[in-house]
């Protein structure tokens, strides 16, 4: 498949041993191995397929170096292969939980986004979208087409 189509917004917790259980419907894109990382911004994490990684990766690797250095330092510093268990967990490498302050019990809220998955702390994806929630509902609204004569997703990719 060309396009990964994540979507859809699941609950989870930090279990004891600091993991949380990815989506089924997640798991089957992902494959048996995938990267984990701190997002750009640093505000939750970003779960990649290994062939996204390496594009988003690459694309990186375009900007100046200045850009380059400074996104890298949040991006690849933090990134991790995560392998799934039968049950589906993974495990948060403590430098990613101690980014975004996650503690055995911690409520996460796992995101579909598309073509990547996010995980944010749950009060502070609600604390986001509060605050977010009207600055891009114009540009939605202008990528919503009403109109059935434009290419579909996996004829543009």
């Amino acid at each position: 498949m060309a396009y990964n189509s994540y979507f859809g917004i699941y609950d989870a917790k930090l279990d004891p041993k600091c993991r949380i259980v990815i989506p089924q419907s997640f798991r089957n894109e992902l494959g048996e191995e995938f990267r984990i990382s701190l997002s750009f911004d640093g505000k939750c994490l970003y779960i990649m397929d290994n062939k996204k990684f390496n594009q988003t990766s690459y694309r990186l690797s375009k900007l100046s170096f200045d850009k380059y250095s400074k996104i890298s330092r949040m991006f690849h510093a933090y990134a991790f292969t995560a392998k799934p268990d039968k049950q589906g967990r993974i495990v948060l490498p403590p430098q990613l939980r101690k980014k975004l302050n996650l503690d055995v019990g911690s409520q996460v809220s796992i995101l579909g986004l598309g073509m990547y998955i996010e995980v944010w702390l749950t009060e502070d994806f609600e604390e986001d979208y509060r605050e977010n929630r009207n600055e891009n509902a114009e540009e939605l609204k202008s990528c919503i087409s009403l109109s059935d004569d434009e290419p579909e997703a996996e004829d543009e990719l």
